[in-house]
């Protein structure tokens, strides 16, 4: 066999390795999460609990923005009733634009919002481009993964609409 066949090869083994690796990290149903500390836009710490019904992650700028907008209509203590947290990736904003812009936006809104400053820390997190993520959890484990960019499907999910809207 030619030496160049040989390497190419190889290379696509090892890619494909890889690739099933890193997907193999991410979670899914069954699995339990991670118990790691965010600070919310008040820097309020907060951690992942068993108790954790719901939880909404927002990877690109648009899902995040999506979900801030529907966040500003819904109150902390509703939030908090529903056993959900909003986990926001804003490691790709500038700090200069995070603390002259989008924190003191996010202030506005009473939900805590879970900061990842580190995407590291939550490259476990499933997504998909443009998506907000949606977690529903049983029990301390995944019971389901979804994603959407659809307003009234978030809205539902959250009870600000009656679910025959869907």
């Amino acid at each position: 066999m030619p030496k160049r066949l040989v390497i190419l090869l190889t290379a696509l083994l090892s890619l494909t390795l890889y690739s099933s690796l890193c997907s193999a990290d991410r979670l899914k149903p069954g699995d339990r999460l991670a118990r790691l500390e965010f600070q919310d836009q008040f820097d309020h710490p907060h951690n992942l609990e068993d108790q954790t019904n719901l939880v909404f992650f927002a990877k690109s700028k648009q899902a995040g923005s999506l979900m801030t907008n529907i966040l500003a209509d819904v109150s902390a203590d509703r939030f908090s009733k529903l056993n959900a947290v909003f986990i926001s990736d804003i490691s790709g904003i500038p700090s200069l634009v995070t603390r002259l812009f989008v924190l003191p936006e996010m202030r506005d809104i009473e939900p805590p919002i879970l900061l990842v400053r580190e995407p590291e820390k939550v490259a476990w997190l499933p997504r998909e481009e443009e998506k907000v993520t949606v977690i529903k959890l049983a029990g301390g484990k995944v019971d389901h993964i979804s994603f959407t960019d659809d307003e009234v499907t978030l809205k539902t999910i959250l009870g600000l609409l009656p679910t025959d809207s869907l």
